[in-house]
């Protein structure tokens, strides 16, 4: 076997992306050496592959996680300029950075960037890269993840809910995603988003548009997409969740009445419970 390549277990994460365990007797000593833990996948390198399966990998270039360390003063500005000047080198070294296109993707890329709209919808996507001679299945795989992986636009072939709709202005849906993180409502209720509470969240844009009711399960599927919300099963199956659960919104403090799974006045003569404290110096938010 090649020395870059390994064979290891795939474990799929719901976004799409994996991470492959390698075996240590398929490990080249050297290649040993230089990774740090388990091996990354990219959606679009999964193919067809499914979550257990057992695969080989061929290990290309290895990126460090920490590329370098700089100091900014938030008070005075100062290494700011150092900051840019650093993140465009190393932008300049990635993989999809510098790599030659065809003609007619740049025009699909620019013609996507001309247009007003914050999004559209995957068949008007089609119909433009179609009128720039790329053909649909291109648009939907290579062309698609590439513009998604640069930035360019959002674009989650493999989700159901948000397939069919590409964003051509990422901010945006930030800008969506924080109202609802800076909702003193939702804070209040310890962070139990009310789903007929988002006509009043999500009721205009930055620039004083309102949201169609059409793109609320959009934004809450991305919300769940990037872990910042959860649905909350309803109590009586069958029915549609109408909360979410915004982790980020928890308070610090455990809330009163909450019940114990072995409360230690209830423990039976011969029998043992564990429990598990953590204490923290520091509470990060959302924790």
């Amino acid at each position: 076997m090649p020395r870059n390549m390994l064979v290891g277990r795939l474990t799929m994460h719901r976004d799409g992306f994996g991470f492959v365990i390698p075996e240590a007797t398929s490990l080249d000593a050297s290649l040993k050496a230089r990774l740090a833990g388990d091996v990354f996948i990219a959606p679009h390198a999964t193919g067809s592959s499914m979550h257990g399966d057992r695969v080989l990998v061929e290990v290309g270039t290895i990126r460090p996680q920490i590329v370098d360390v700089l100091y900014v003063s938030s008070k005075t500005g100062e290494g700011i300029e150092k900051v840019k000047e650093t993140l465009a080198q190393h932008a300049a070294t990635l993989p999809l950075v510098g790599q030659p296109w065809p003609l007619s993707w740049v025009k699909v890329e620019q013609a996507l960037l001309a247009r007003p709209e914050h999004n559209i919808d995957d068949r008007m996507y089609f119909g433009l890269c179609k009128s720039k001679k790329v053909q649909a299945e291109m648009a939907q795989g290579t062309l698609g993840g590439y513009l998604h992986d640069l930035g360019k636009m959002l674009y989650f072939r493999d989700d159901p809910v948000l397939k069919s709709i590409v964003v051509l202005k990422p901010n945006w849906i930030t800008k969506a995603i924080s109202l609802v993180l800076e909702d003193p409502v939702t804070r209040m209720a310890g962070g139990i988003l009310e789903h007929a509470d988002l006509a009043r969240i999500w009721s205009v844009d930055e620039d004083g548009r309102s949201y169609a009711r059409s793109l609320y399960p959009v934004f809450l599927r991305l919300m769940e997409r990037f872990d910042l919300s959860y649905q909350i099963v309803p109590v009586i199956p069958g029915q549609y969740p109408t909360q979410s659960l915004v982790p980020q919104l928890l308070p610090h403090d455990e809330p009163q009445g909450v019940k114990r799974l072995w409360p230690p006045d209830t423990k039976a003569p011969g029998q043992a419970h564990v429990e598990m404290v953590y204490r923290f110096d520091l509470c990060q938010r959302a924790l």
